[in-house]
């Protein structure tokens, strides 16, 4: 399992090198991201197109509705700088359950131990996530 951990964190360290290249310009340019440009990789762009109506917040979400929209739980797939984010606190959160798995004495599956603990991990961190971000910092 160390070895299994290990490979997350260094695939979370990839991610998070994505993440920063998508989200600057000046980082964006002459990278390999830049070569397969597109208007999902285009952060800007894609992120209001994507996750609200007409590109305009004040309409909404794209699809879905409430926190199951484009502008929630779902935000990953509105563009490449969600998608590479969703990606990097997964394997993080994925380390950590699997840390976490011998420690509970459940008898159910480890694996479904793990992918419980995953989505748990998803609510902690998203919750005060959206209620600091939607709610506090508006």
């Amino acid at each position: 399992m160390i070895y299994l951990i290990i490979i997350l964190i260094a695939l979370a360290g990839i991610f998070e090198a994505a993440n920063d290249r998508l989200s600057s310009p000046d980082e964006f340019r002459g990278s390999l991201l830049e070569r397969y440009r597109g208007p999902w990789l285009d952060h800007k762009l894609a992120t209001s197109k994507n996750k609200y109506k007409g590109g305009d917040p004040a309409q909404g979400p794209a699809w879905g509705f409430g926190i199951l929209s484009s502008s929630h739980a779902f935000v990953f797939l509105s563009d490449g700088w969600h998608f590479s984010q969703a990606l990097y606190q997964s394997c993080y959160q994925l380390s950590l359950a699997i840390l976490l798995e011998p420690l509970i004495p459940l008898k159910i599956h480890p694996t479904a131990l793990i992918f419980g603990l995953l989505f748990l991990g998803k609510i902690l961190q998203g919750g005060p996530f959206n209620l600091f971000y939607h709610k506090i910092l508006n």
